[in-house]
Order: structure tokens, then C-alpha cells, then sequence
């Protein structure tokens, strides 16, 4: 009888290891994602209110494979982000293109997985879109990418210091 008592409390413990693991897992994805590729964007198209937001160039895909999403960074402009990271999009994964929706800047975006263009268009509350823009977008090596996002983290931290 006590052995039996003993195996149940060591199933029980060791599923709720388990769901720990796997809760913290889920809470912290993007830890464990992986890089899949280093992109430097040119804009192709751009409606003439987006002019008014800025220009990030560097971008990078990583695979979020816990939550079956992609997640797109770009490098933020100077003295804007302490990493120098604008903020995560994350994006759903379908055959031909990347794409998500967010709700808090109300904006819709696609990246073609075959011709590499990224796509942002923001819509206003009545669904007419207000301002787009465009980006063809190469490939390019992780030690660019770095090196132009550390320029933007350091930008960032000697502006703190004023």
C-alpha cells in the first residue's frame, strides 16, 4: 500500500513539473524562438501620411515553434528602444505569406514569403486605410544586423545619459 502511495505522489509531482515547464514555456516563447533570417528593407511604396513615421531598414525573422508563429523585429531608430529593438510582431504562418493583425496601432501586416515584401497598412476605426507603405526586402548576414542594432542600443544609452 505504501508503495502504491508513493508511485501516485510521484506521478502527480511530476505532472505538475510538467505544467509548470510547459506554462513557462508558453509565457516566455520568444526566448526560445530562432532566427531564420536577417533582412535589410528598402521602401518601395509608401502613401505620403506614412512619411511621417520612420524608416527601419534591418529586420529579422525568428520562429516562434512553441506557438507556431513568426516574429518580426526591426531595428528601432536611434535612441528609441535600451536593446535596440522595436517591438515584437508576431505573425501567423500560412503557405505563401507571414500576416497579423494589431489592435493597437490598427494595423495590418504581410510579408511575402516568395518575393520577400513586407506590407503594412493602417486602417482607420471606419475601415478606409489611411496611410501604407511597402518594403522589398534582401537577405542579408546576422553580423550586419547586429552590428546596426548595437549602433541603435548604444544611440539609445548615451541619450539616457544626458
Amino acid at each position: 500500500m505504501v508503495k502504491f502511495f508513493k508511485r501516485t505522489l510521484y506521478v502527480i509531482f511530476g505532472l505538475i513539473a510538467l505544467g509548470v515547464t510547459w506554462t513557462y514555456a508558453e509565457l516566455n516563447s520568444e526566448k526560445f524562438a530562432t532566427d531564420m533570417v536577417y533582412l535589410e528593407c528598402t521602401l518601395n511604396e509608401i502613401s505620403k501620411e506614412e512619411l511621417a513615421y520612420g524608416n527601419m531598414p534591418y529586420g529579422r525573422l525568428r520562429d516562434d515553434w512553441i506557438n507556431d508563429k513568426v516574429l518580426l523585429n526591426w531595428v528601432a531608430s536611434a535612441g528609441r528602444a535600451e536593446n535596440g529593438l522595436s517591438k515584437t510582431i508576431k505573425l501567423n504562418v500560412s503557405t505563401t505569406q507571414y500576416s497579423g493583425y494589431d489592435y493597437s496601432d490598427k494595423a495590418q501586416r504581410t510579408f511575402d514569403r516568395d518575393t520577400l515584401k513586407y506590407r503594412r497598412v493602417v486602417k482607420s476605426s471606419a475601415g478606409e486605410t489611411e496611410r501604407w507603405h511597402t518594403r522589398k526586402c534582401i537577405i542579408i548576414e546576422k553580423r550586419v544586423f547586429e552590428a546596426e542594432r548595437k549602433k541603435s542600443a548604444a544611440a539609445t544609452k548615451a541619450k539616457q545619459k544626458i
